[in-house]
């Protein structure tokens, strides 16, 4: 299966100069594959929203960024800012969880909707308004939005927030992406919204052969949408998989620990919270930064920064916990 994106040793760090860098995300790989929904899950300040910004040279100019990042074998980090501008809404769109703020609130879903069509589609740059209007009803079907030609009238304060979103949607379906990264797109939405939300992505992926990445906190979410999921943790991968192995086999504390802390459906369940919070970026713990919310830390977790393994495509960042320090440091540790 071919890789649509390839991330590679990525890094990034907020600063002034090199001396006085926060670094937020750490050695990062992760690969999305064509046609692939991927899950990418944490807690707050994991670093999952910044490291799609920084692929898209988005994470602003104090972002410090290295490594590579590589779309349909094209480097995205050493693009100029004409260059990038073109791929992202044309290759690859992003929406957001909250799509009351992302559209312009002084301009009708007509004048943003036609704009998206004429900047990210070169057959319509010098379009008529008619046909113009054709194109952004047959996109406004597409995500299921009733009667979108009297909707094309709507302004942002006039839609409900499942409305917005599909509109966004719409929007983004415009430069015809391979690639979309959706931030938490139902967060912002209750349950039935979110569902038909979700319904609507796998739905475009299948017609469009769209990849997602999709952002989110919600494992429920996960699993019934993705095909693949990453775990992050202030700012490494610590497990991926498939969905469906990684949900019957959690190889790592963490995983186990944001799987048990899920509602289920059975009667006088006891949640399992993780106790503790993320640590700040700049306050992390020398060896596994989980390791001082961890039940089954050992002294090696508290020395070392676990090495990625993969075994039957599910990789886990953990130390066994029989392993002696002298195995772990043969197999390479990590120790910064």
């Amino acid at each position: 299966m071919k890789n649509v994106l390839e991330i590679t040793n990525l890094k990034i760090g907020f600063g002034i100069n090199d001396t006085n860098t926060t670094n937020v995300v750490h050695d990062l790989n992760l690969s999305i594959n064509e046609k692939e929904i991927i899950g990418l899950v944490g807690e707050s300040g994991s670093g999952k929203s910044v490291t799609c910004l920084a692929a898209l040279q988005l994470a602003g100019s104090l972002a410090k960024v290295s490594g590579s990042v590589a779309f349909k074998g094209k480097s995205l980090l050493d693009l100029s800012e004409k260059d990038i501008a073109e791929i992202r809404g044309n290759d690859i769109a992003m929406i957001f969880q909250d799509p009351m703020s992302s559209l312009n609130p002084v301009k009708s879903l007509r004048s943003q909707i036609y704009e998206a069509i004429q900047l990210n589609n070169h057959h319509y740059a010098n379009a008529n308004k008619s046909l113009l209007e054709i194109e952004a009803i047959r996109l406004l079907s597409e995500v299921g939005i009733p009667d979108p030609k009297h909707r094309l009238e709507s302004y942002p304060h006039e839609l409900s927030g499942g409305m917005s979103q599909r509109a966004m949607i719409a929007i983004m379906l415009a430069g015809s992406p391979s690639l979309l990264i959706a931030d938490e797109p139902t967060t912002a939405l209750d349950v039935t919204i979110q569902a038909q939300i979700l319904r609507l992505l796998k739905k475009l992926r299948n017609t469009h052969k769209m990849s997602i990445v999709l952002i989110t906190h919600d494992l429920g979410v996960v699993a019934q949408t993705c095909d693949r999921i990453a775990v992050m943790y202030c700012g490494r991968i610590v497990e991926s998989g498939s969905v469906i192995e990684v949900f019957k086999n959690p190889k790592h504390p963490y995983t186990k620990g944001l799987l048990n802390s899920r509602p289920k459906n059975v009667s006088n369940q006891i949640l399992t919270p993780i106790e503790g919070i993320v640590p700040m970026p700049n306050n992390l713990p020398k060896g596994c930064a989980f390791a001082p919310r961890c039940k089954q830390a050992i002294q090696n977790c508290l020395d070392f920064i676990p090495k990625f393994t993969i075994e039957n495509e599910h990789g886990v960042a953990c130390f066994n916990p029989v392993s002696t320090k002298k195995e772990l440091d043969k197999e390479g540790c990590l120790n910064e």
